[in-house]
């Protein structure tokens, strides 16, 4: 009985916030069937970095909600963000009408502003880096979300001096096995690195589709020119960054060795959103290097 009280009260609560309305700003059709919408920030709508909401489109659907996580500062007052990808019925249908409603814009069609609805915010277990002094945030393809809210914030916070931040370095590792998805948030990372003047962040990117052999014949002459480009400029080719993206899956291994090097005493956190299967993986390093970890739901 308990517990069928506790789903009345959420399903009253979440009518309640359903009466207030907003609406997509704008909407722009990303590679890999992503879909970044930007939304009219409410006036009451208070949400931390890496919260999540459930969005409900009466265009797809009447009464579908469906969790998405915030991939914009709450610093930013005006409008917030999502990254869907488009794997299912709901969230292909979604990406079909906004694709078709670009594509016509692009042809200077006018594009109506798309009602929606929000229901939330709601905390994550990412929230809890900012009682971090090292922190460690690993991303896999679209798990990335929560964590450019977080980066985007904790850049805010560190140039405004916040009291309430205790970080002194962050290492964020993202990896997806396609070139193009980086493109999703890839301004926000050269904001992030333009503005790190004190090397703050640690930003890795590594390309799992791709071959760790750069000995292979066919691929001699690309990572050679991205190579020489790289030593010459201190600038990745393709994205502009100062760390090249690195072909192959990470290795774990190496990387928790060297971060247990670097920190040998101090407490690092680690952050996980991504693939379900490699998170025992990362919860067995973190054992063995005596650092905490904590995991998204991807």
């Amino acid at each position: 009985m308990v517990g069928e009280g506790i789903d009345v009260v959420e399903r009253i609560i979440r009518y309640q916030r359903s009466k207030q309305t907003t609406h997509i700003v704008n909407a722009e059709v990303l590679p890999n069937q992503v879909l970044a919408l930007e939304i009219a920030r409410p006036s009451n709508f208070s949400f931390q970095a890496s919260d999540y909401l459930y969005l409900k489109c009466p265009n797809v659907s009447t009464h579908e909600w469906h969790p998405f996580t915030i991939s914009s500062a709450p610093e930013r007052d005006d409008a917030l963000t999502l990254h869907i990808r488009a794997v299912g019925s709901w969230t292909g249908t979604l990406f079909s009408q906004f694709r078709s409603l670009i594509q016509k814009r692009n042809k200077d069609v006018s594009v109506p502003n798309i009602p929606v609805y929000l229901d939330g915010p709601y905390h994550s277990p990412s929230n809890h880096i900012y009682q971090s002094e090292y922190a460690v945030l690993i991303a896999g393809g679209i798990g990335v979300t929560p964590f450019a809210s977080l980066l985007q914030s904790i850049l805010h916070r560190h140039h405004a001096k916040s009291e309430s931040l205790k970080l002194k370095k962050v290492h964020f590792y993202w990896f997806d096995r396609n070139l193009d998805s980086f493109e999703w948030l890839l301004d926000m990372l050269q904001q992030l690195e333009a503005k790190d003047e004190f090397d703050f962040f640690d930003i890795n990117l590594f390309r799992t589709g791709a071959p760790k052999d750069r000995a292979a014949p066919r691929f001699v002459t690309l990572y050679t020119a991205l190579d020489l480009v790289f030593k010459e400029h201190k600038v990745d080719l393709i994205t502009g960054l100062k760390k090249q993206i690195q072909p192959g899956r990470p290795e774990w291994d190496k990387i928790f060795t060297q971060l247990k090097k670097q920190y040998p005493d101090e407490k690092v956190d680690v952050f996980y959103c991504g693939p379900r299967g490699l998170s025992r993986t990362l919860r067995h390093k973190c054992n063995d290097c005596g650092f905490s970890y904590r995991k998204e739901n991807f």
